[in-house]
């Protein structure tokens, strides 16, 4: 792929996986050397800065999208680097799904295992999307973020607060980022909170959508048929009294 940047273009050359693998200056229709290092790094950030320009002001081909994607992955890689924000969140807003999805996405390899609670703040909004793909993959990227971090306590003080204010669709998909953030974690403070959401649903989404997230969080399958056999009972329990009332 040929990019340019002021008179100068460069090519990348990507592998079979799609990442790119090495950048190029074109001198005269012809490939020239290399660029390594961190020349090559600050050189990618300005080409991914200058094709969101392109992107946000007209109709993104697949390619651009495909573009961006890779150059800001191999530019910041798990970097952790906030200036790569900078590009993604108004990408966030675009009205091509894909755009949307593919930054969310790039977000989350960027700041993998970081624990980075700024990021969370990014993505909070986004999980009110209105396509499924992008809401199930703020989720996942939300289990690459937080996944064994410290901060994922802090994190789920907000999911938590959001979860008791959402909607179904809210309340879904943060019931998958919980699962994969805390994924066999067997974390007892978690599951309290997801078992008292479960017992207080009566929305079969977001009930099955709690106890995927347990399945996750459990450490075994004994402990999640522990937890499921209590949410029998608890069920159970709440329809005898309800039918000693109607009585």
């Amino acid at each position: 792929m040929v990019l340019a940047l002021g008179k100068k273009k460069y090519a990348l050359i990507f592998d079979e996986d799609g990442a790119v693998i090495e950048l190029r200056e074109i001198s005269d229709s012809s490939l020239g050397k290399a660029i390594r290092d961190s020349s090559a790094t600050d050189l990618l950030k300005k080409l991914a800065r200058e094709l969101t320009v392109k992107i946000l002001s007209r109709e993104p081909s697949h390619e651009a999208q495909f573009a961006l994607a890779s150059i800001i992955g191999w530019a910041f890689k798990e970097s952790g680097d906030e200036r790569a924000l900078e590009i993604l969140v108004p990408l966030l807003s675009h009205k091509d799904w894909e755009v949307r999805w593919s930054a969310v996405h790039v977000i989350g390899q960027i700041f993998k295992s970081t624990g980075n609670l700024a990021v969370l703040d990014v993505l909070i909004p986004v999980l009110r999307d209105e396509d499924p793909d992008v809401r199930l993959e703020v989720a996942r990227v939300l289990g690459r973020i937080f996944r064994n971090h410290k901060n994922a306590k802090r994190a789920m003080l907000k999911l938590k607060k959001l979860m008791k204010e959402g909607d179904q669709e809210l309340k879904t998909v943060i019931a998958h980022a919980l699962g994969r953030m805390f994924q066999d974690t067997g974390d007892p403070d978690v599951i309290a909170e997801l078992v008292e959401e479960w017992s207080k649903s009566e929305d079969s989404q977001i009930r099955s959508a709690l106890l995927e997230a347990l399945w996750r969080i459990s450490r075994s399958m004994q402990q999640f048929m522990e937890i499921l056999a209590s949410l029998m009972s608890e069920r159970v329990s709440r329809a005898e009294e309800e039918s000693i009332e109607v009585q």
